[in-house]
C-alpha cells in the first residue's frame, strides 16, 4: 500500500514495511469476496440483503452516523487548533533575553543601563527586555565607560577598565605623557606619596603607564619598590599602633598585588592581632566623642575624632558608636566648605575641601563641592577683564578641568580674547566632554598661521571625520596636517600611519569581490530525483539557497567547498549532505571563482 507524503512522493506505509497485513485487510476463512457477514443472527435479512423489522433500526443507526461525524468534525477544528497554537509558541519572536553578565577588570565598578541602576560588578541582569541601551561603567580611580550596546540574545560583556590620567598629562603627546608619568612617579616615591592619597601618587602614575605599556622597565621595577615601601609603611603604623593606616594599606596592597605570597602573609598576621585586640574598639570609639565635643575634627592627627573613629572602625568594621562620629566629623567639614563659599571666600572652601578630600573618601560629595566651588569662582570672575579668563580657563584646561574651562574660555572669546591656544582648549575641553559638534566649530576658528596649533587642529578633526565615518574627510585633514610637517601632539610618523591605514582599508574594500546570485535546479537526495527551482547566493555573510517551494538553506564561508562538473555544481558544507544543483557551466564555474574570492579575503 502506498501512502503519498507531504511533498507528493509516494512513500510506503508502517505496516508494510513491517510485512504486516490488518484484520481489516485479510479476508475470512469462511467468506469469499464480497460475501456480507451478518453480526446480529436475530435479524433476519431477506434475499435482497434487508433485514426485516419496522424500521427504526436504520433510524437509529443513520442518527448514530450523523452524531459521529459531528463529533469527528469538532475534535478535528479543537485539534486545528491546537496545531496553530503551537506553532505560534513555537515561532514567536522573544521580547526578552535570559540573562545578561557584565565583568569588569578590575570589579567592583557601578553598573547603569540607561537611568537603572544594578550595582557593583560582576553584575547578572535576568530577563531584560531586548533592545538598545546606554551602558555607564563607573569606578573611582577609573575613566568612565559610557558606551550603546544592543542586547538580542543572552551574552556576557567584559571590560577592562582604564586608570584615569593625571590631571596635569593633558595637550602632551604619548611619548611626553610617559615620560611625565615616570617623573611624577618618581617624584611621589621620594616624596613617601606612595598610594595614599591615590591621585598623583607614585602608585597611580606607575599604574597609568603599565596600562600603556605592560612590560615597561622602569615601571615594573618601580611597582616593585612601592610594594616594598608599602609593606615597610603597614608594618610601622602596626607597631605605632595605627590600625586603621595599616588596615588601608594592607586592603590597597592586596588589590594592586593580587597573588603576592608576601603580602598575603603580613596581611594574615595583622588581622590576627586585629583579632586579639578587638576590645579596644569601645575605648577608641569613647575618645573618638569626646575629640568631637571639643571640636578636634581631624587636628591634632592622632588625637582628634576622625582618627579615634578609624582605629575603632580598624578592630570593628560596624561599631555604631564610631560611624556616628565619622558621619558628624563629615557633615562638619561639609558645613565649613559651604560657609566659605557662601561669604566669598573661594581661597579657603578651596583649602577646607584640600582638607576634607584628605580625609573623607567620599568621591561624589568632593565633586559636589569642587562644582559649588568653581560655580563661586566663575561667578566672582565675571568682573574681572578677559584675559583673566582666558588664563583661568588654560590652567582649569591642563588641570583637566573641561567643564570650568569652557566656562572661562568662551567668556574671554566672547569678550574679545580669541587667541589660538584659547581656541584650541576651548575646542578640545568641547571633544573632551563628548561634543564634537562645538569642538569642529571652535577648532574651525584656528587659522594657519597658528603654526603647530593648526596642524594639530586639523589632525584633531581628521579623528572626528573619522569617528563619524568621514573617511575621506578623514584622509584630506590628516594629508593637509602632514604636508605642513605635523605638530609635537601629532608628529608626522604618527600621521603617516593614520593615512596609511585609511588608504590601506579603501583599497582592501575595492579588491572585494561583489555578491554573485545564479539561478539553478536543486536535485534532491534520494532515488525519486525530485528536483526545485531556486537562486544560490555567495556574499560576504555566506552562502544561502531560496526557491519558490519554501527549500532555504544557509552557511557561513568557513568549510565551505565547491566542486564543478560541467553544469552540475556540488556544495560540500552546506548542510548535513553535499547538495547538488545544476546550472550553466558559466555560471558555476563564476559562482565556485566568487566563492573562493571570499575565502580568501578572511584568511
Amino acid at each position: 500500500m502506498l501512502i503519498e507524503d507531504h511533498d507528493g512522493d509516494p512513500a510506503v506505509s508502517p505496516a508494510m514495511e513491517d510485512g504486516e497485513i490488518s484484520s481489516s485487510d485479510s479476508p475470512s476463512p469462511d467468506s469469499s469476496a464480497g460475501a456480507v457477514v451478518n453480526e446480529n443472527p436475530s435479524v433476519a435479512e431477506t434475499p435482497s440483503g434487508r433485514s426485516e423489522g419496522d424500521g427504526s433500526d436504520r433510524s437509529a443507526k443513520a442518527k448514530s452516523g450523523r452524531g459521529w461525524w459531528a463529533l469527528s468534525g469538532v475534535f478535528a477544528l479543537i485539534l486545528v487548533a491546537l496545531t496553530v497554537a503551537a506553532g505560534y509558541l513555537i515561532t514567536r519572536r522573544p521580547t526578552t533575553v535570559d540573562q545578561i553578565v557584565i565583568l569588569t577588570v578590575p570589579s567592583g565598578a557601578e553598573v547603569k543601563l540607561n537611568s537603572r541602576e544594578y550595582g557593583q560588578t560582576p553584575v547578572k541582569i535576568e530577563h531584560l527586555p531586548i533592545g538598545t541601551y546606554t551602558l555607564t561603567i563607573t569606578k573611582d580611580h577609573y575613566q568612565t565607560e559610557v558606551s550603546q550596546i544592543t542586547i538580542s540574545d543572552s551574552d556576557t560583556l567584559e571590560y577592562k577598565l582604564k586608570l584615569e590620567l593625571p590631571a596635569d598629562s593633558s595637550g602632551l603627546s604619548p611619548e611626553q605623557q610617559m615620560k611625565q608619568y615616570a617623573q611624577s612617579a618618581e617624584a611621589a616615591f621620594t616624596a613617601g606619596h606612595y598610594a595614599i592619597p591615590w591621585e598623583g601618587s607614585a602608585l597611580h602614575n606607575t599604574k597609568v603607564i603599565l596600562d600603556r605599556d605592560a612590560s615597561n622597565e622602569f615601571a615594573t621595577s618601580m611597582l616593585e619598590r612601592i610594594r616594598l615601601a608599602l609593606l615597610q609603611s603597614a608594618e610601622a603604623a602596626r607597631r605605632r599602633h595605627e590600625m586603621r593606616q595599616a588596615k588601608d594599606i594592607y586592603s590597597l596592597l592586596i588589590q594592586h598585588y593580587p597573588g603576592d605570597r608576601e603580602v598575603i602573609a603580613a596581611r594574615a598576621k595583622f588581622e590576627s592581632e586585629l583579632s586579639s585586640r578587638r576590645g579596644d574598639a569601645r575605648l577608641f570609639a569613647r575618645k573618638a566623642e569626646e575629640a568631637m565635643m571639643r571640636g578636634n575634627l581631624t587636628d591634632p592627627p592622632r588625637a582628634s575624632a576622625h582618627y579615634y573613629a578609624n582605629e575603632a572602625l580598624a578592630l570593628e568594621p560596624q561599631n555604631a558608636q564610631a560611624l556616628a562620629v565619622l558621619s558628624e566629623v563629615k557633615q562638619r567639614l561639609v558645613n565649613l566648605i559651604e560657609q566659605s563659599v557662601t561669604s566669598g571666600d573661594t581661597d579657603a572652601a578651596n583649602r577646607q575641601l584640600k582638607r576634607f578630600a584628605q580625609y573623607i573618601d567620599d568621591r561624589q560629595t568632593r565633586d559636589r563641592l569642587k562644582d559649588m566651588i568653581a560655580r563661586s569662582e566663575a561667578e566672582s570672575a565675571k568682573t574681572n577683564d578677559p584675559n583673566h579668563h582666558r588664563v583661568e580657563g588654560l590652567a582649569k584646561y591642563r588641570r583637566g578641568e573641561y567643564q570650568g574651562a569652557i566656562r572661562d574660555l568662551e567668556f574671554a572669546i566672547v569678550n574679545g580674547s580669541e587667541t589660538a591656544d584659547a581656541l584650541f582648549a576651548l575646542a578640545h575641553s568641547h571633544l573632551k566632554l563628548g561634543q564634537s559638534g562645538q569642538a569642529i566649530s571652535y577648532f574651525e576658528k584656528i587659522q594657519p598661521n597658528a603654526g603647530e596649533t593648526y596642524n594639530s587642529a586639523l589632525a584633531i578633526m581628521g579623528e572626528i571625520a573619522l569617528e563619524r565615518g568621514d573617511t575621506e574627510g578623514a584622509l584630506r585633514r590628516y594629508r593637509e596636517a602632514r604636508q605642513r610637517g605635523g605638530s609635537l601632539m601629532y608628529p608626522a610618523s604618527t600621521l603617516d600611519y593614520k593615512i596609511e591605514r585609511i588608504e590601506r582599508r579603501q583599497e582592501e574594500k575595492a579588491a572585494q569581490p561583489a555578491a554573485l546570485s545564479i539561478r539553478v535546479r536543486h536535485l534532491h537526495s534520494g532515488i525519486l530525483g525530485r528536483s526545485c527551482e531556486g537562486v544560490l547566493t555567495v556574499s560576504s555573510t555566506g552562502v544561502v539557497y531560496r526557491s519558490a517551494g519554501g527549500d532555504n538553506y544557509s552557511a557561513n564561508l568557513v568549510g565551505l567547498r565547491v566542486q564543478v562538473d560541467k553544469d552540475e555544481l556540488t556544495v560540500f558544507g552546506f548542510v548535513k549532505n553535499p547538495q547538488k544543483f545544476k546550472s550553466t557551466g558559466q555560471d558555476a564555474e563564476r559562482f565556485r571563482e566568487t566563492l573562493a574570492k571570499y575565502q580568501n579575503a578572511i584568511k
